[in-house]
């Protein structure tokens, strides 16, 4: 079997290959060619897809719209991120972005085949150029598809219905699971890490917290490392799960036309363990986990941003208002104590300080408190202790070094409990055990420190005492006996049940992959978010995500975000075929709200 050596070069390597490309691009110079094999390729498209997904998607666009995150105190300058009335000017990166990161899976797939030697590299490119394309798709709807991403060929592409390009994602992820399937012959390439080349450079993080940064493609047999695509087969599936349940209503020919084979499926062919992605974040500038450096701590020590806070909406999730996970309690000098293990006592370090998006006042004593820098972060000490360059935790933010998060063992059970009510997975495992399997694993993964090993004993100014998932989970349901959003099985009705998987899914999807769970309130209209409409405009800003509506309106009685503009690149340079769209009212093909 052949092995790899080629030397990766941390996230800047064939840049000059690679960074600007987009389906429009046609600046190549036909006297200085670079060309690059798909094992150069791939490490740093997958490290530029964890980039876009942690920033781009989950918080950028994500905790805006989806409720997660709002404004500190005095900040302005939010415009159109607070009234929803979008323009081409808005999000702008989230396409180039993905159209760039594209153009690198694109790459691999024209230089690698489906039975050659890359034929690995070729199923891992076609999953993830799927991955991508639905994300855009949820944000977008209808997008170049069929004739994009092919250079100098066609400049101008069409655009295919949200519709055509999820059928289509689903046919090439069935193509990559059989590809994934096929047996490995001597010629192949190895997707491991050899002396200082990397390539597979996902990790597969199991949620016990003891089989840590081993790659999605490892086998402790030294011959078969980098030739086993059990997760990869099983990230696939997951991957495909998330796409039919939400086409279930949409598209429901193509919904049925996989069902049989779903339901075949048992609960060992999805993934159980986080998948993230790491390329050896290093305390080097440009080189850090971009969440962290965003949030907490660049690599010099200085803090991150202090324009954002975590919403009324979401807070009240974890403080007692809608339900109790992690109660905080503050002094007037500043000083939080954490009573217990609960989730946002593990992402926040102190929730007090919090805001309604699109709230701002003159009268500085109606503002929220401001945040200092890094707040986001806990800390191993608790009250965002270590700090600066010395910062490690658990929680979202657990170090400069720490995995990217693509997808969640947690989501991955909440999709399999909604699947099986509705005939799509195996009915083996009961919607009761795999909810229950996915709120342990929300808690597995923020109990985990930046080397993916769950701490126990979790630290604060006074160490709490010795935790488990599984003990978190017990005090959980014991700390709101009578909600059936916690207590599954006080969940009655089929209505209340699903309520209560995309409520946790929601809360599990916090500053992780914000951008899912605006995708699934859009699908479902859970968590409950009452429009202001209904209150005379007044809504409680612990029971709807809406913006502030003393001074802002929006044009949806929802008070909610309708989609995003298509950006000015696309009416500059493809304006007879980009769709003209309402901000407002030109919904996602899947997005069952009503449209205004």
């Amino acid at each position: 079997m052949k092995k790899i050596f080629k030397t990766f070069i941390f996230l800047g390597l064939l840049a000059s290959v690679t960074s600007c490309k987009k389906y429009l691009d046609v600046n190549t110079d036909p006297n200085n060619v670079t060309q690059a094999t798909p094992d150069l390729i791939l490490p740093q498209a997958l490290a530029s897809t964890a980039s876009l997904t942690s920033n781009t998607y989950n918080m950028t666009y994500g905790g805006d719209l989806g409720g997660y995150i709002a404004n500190a105190g005095g900040v302005s300058g939010y415009g159109n991120f607070w009234t929803f009335t979008f323009n081409s000017g808005d999000y702008g990166g989230l396409w180039s972005g993905t159209f760039d990161n594209l153009q690198d899976y694109q790459y691999i797939l024209n230089n690698s085949t489906t039975t050659g030697d890359y034929k690995y590299y070729n199923a891992v490119a076609r999953l993830m150029k799927s991955y991508d394309y639905l994300k855009l798709v949820d944000a977008y709807g209808d997008v170049p598809y069929s004739q994009a991403l092919q250079g100098a060929a066609i400049v101008a592409p069409a655009y295919d219905t949200g519709a055509s390009v999820y059928k289509a994602c689903l046919a090439d992820i069935d193509l990559a699971i059989s590809t994934f399937k096929s047996a490995s012959v001597a010629s192949n390439y190895s997707l491991a890490s050899f002396g200082t080349a990397t390539v597979d450079i996902t990790v597969y993080s199991s949620i016990t917290g003891t089989a840590s940064n081993h790659p999605m493609s490892y086998n402790a047999t030294t011959l078969l490392n980098g030739y086993d695509m059990t997760n990869w087969i099983k990230f696939a599936n997951t991957v495909k799960l998330r796409a039919l349940i939400r086409i279930q209503k949409a598209d429901v020919t193509t919904f049925n036309s996989y069902k049989a084979a779903m339901a075949a499926l048992t609960t060992n062919d999805y993934i159980s363990s986080d998948v993230l992605i790491n390329p050896g974040y290093l305390q080097q500038s440009g080189k850090q986990n971009p969440l962290f450096t965003t949030y907490v701590y660049s690599n010099t020590g200085s803090g991150g941003t202090t324009s954002y806070l975590p919403t009324k909406f979401v807070v009240a999730f974890y403080d007692g208002t809608k339900l109790t996970d992690g109660k905080q309690s503050r002094t007037s000098a500043g000083v939080v104590t954490y009573t217990d293990a609960g989730r946002g006592n593990l992402i926040y370090r102190d929730y007090f300080l919090k805001n309604q998006l699109g709230f701002q006042s003159t009268d500085a004593t109606q503002l929220p408190i401001s945040p200092t820098a890094g707040n986001w972060y806990v800390g191993a000490a608790g009250n965002g202790n270590p700090t600066k360059l010395a910062a490690l935790g658990y929680g979202v933010f657990k170090g400069f070094d720490q995995g990217t998060m693509i997808m969640s063992a947690a989501e991955s059970y909440f999709l399999q409990a909604e699947g099986s009510m509705i005939g799509l997975t195996s009915t083996a495992n009961t919607p009761l055990s795999l909810f229950e399997q996915g709120i342990t694993a929300s808690y597995a993964y923020l109990d985990k420190d930046h080397t993916e090993t769950i701490v126990t004993s979790l630290g604060y100014t006074t160490p709490i005492a010795t935790i488990t998932p599984a003990t978190q989970l017990a005090t959980y349901k014991a700390n709101n006996p009578t909600s059936y959003l916690v207590n599954f099985a006080l969940a009655t009705t089929p209505a209340q049940q699903l309520e209560a998987i995309i409520t946790q899914k929601y809360i599990a999807l916090n500053m992780l992959n914000n951008d899912e769970g605006w995708n699934e309130y859009r699908r479902t209209l859970y968590p409950v978010s009452i429009p202001p409409s209904a209150t005379a405009n007044a809504a409680s800003p612990t029971l709807s995500f809406a913006p502030n509506f003393v001074s802002i309106t929006t044009p949806r009685s929802d008070g909610l975000a309708g989609r995003i503009i298509y950006p000015s690149s696309e009416t500059s340079y493809n304006a007879a075929n980009v769709p003209a769209v309402n901000t407002s009212t030109s919904l996602v093909f899947w997005d069952a709200r009503p449209k205004n």
